[in-house]
């Protein structure tokens, strides 16, 4: 019995210093298609700034995304909506010897999921937001399903 309750608590330790998902957000593309012109933001709360944070940008594809890769643009906004920090994330959906579909089988296309940003700390509470965009040079991205944003709150305090 001993054995057992010392295991139980060493999991319940690890489960409970486990970063926390304090967001999660999709956004579904009409027809399968990613647009240009459609750019979503995911909106968050921060309210403890002694955590560090970690944001991943996720995709849900169909074996019809005519290309290998993806690049979206992903821009961090203040609460006051201005783009603090942008990056350019790239989701291999694709083999691109063989053209065979990557990331983890979900329904009826692929989940994949890129880590943007590790260990932010943001300096005041507030509304953040991400917003996503196609960066291709094609307008119309067919064979994709949903984009969205994943925000985890690390259990540790960052050292002042």
């Amino acid at each position: 019995m001993k054995p057992f309750m010392a295991l139980l608590m060493l999991g319940a330790c690890l489960w409970g210093c486990s970063p926390g998902r304090l967001f999660e957000g999709h956004h579904e593309l009409p027809g399968s298609v990613w647009l240009n012109s459609d750019r979503p933001v995911f909106e968050f709360d921060i309210t403890d700034t002694s955590l560090v944070y970690n944001i991943s940008c996720t995709v849900r594809s169909t074996g019809q995304y005519p290309f290998y890769n993806l690049y979206v643009s992903r821009t961090l906004l203040s609460p006051t909506g201005h783009g603090m920090e942008r990056r350019l994330d790239e989701f291999t959906l694709a083999d691109p010897a063989t053209g065979r579909p990557t990331g983890s089988r979900a329904g009826a296309g692929y989940s994949h999921r890129v880590l943007s940003l590790k260990n932010l700390h943001f300096a005041a509470p507030g509304r953040y937001g991400v917003q996503l965009q196609p960066y291709m040079r094609q307008d119309s991205l067919p064979g994709l399903l949903s984009v969205g944003v994943v925000v985890e709150a690390g259990a540790e305090p960052t050292q002042p």
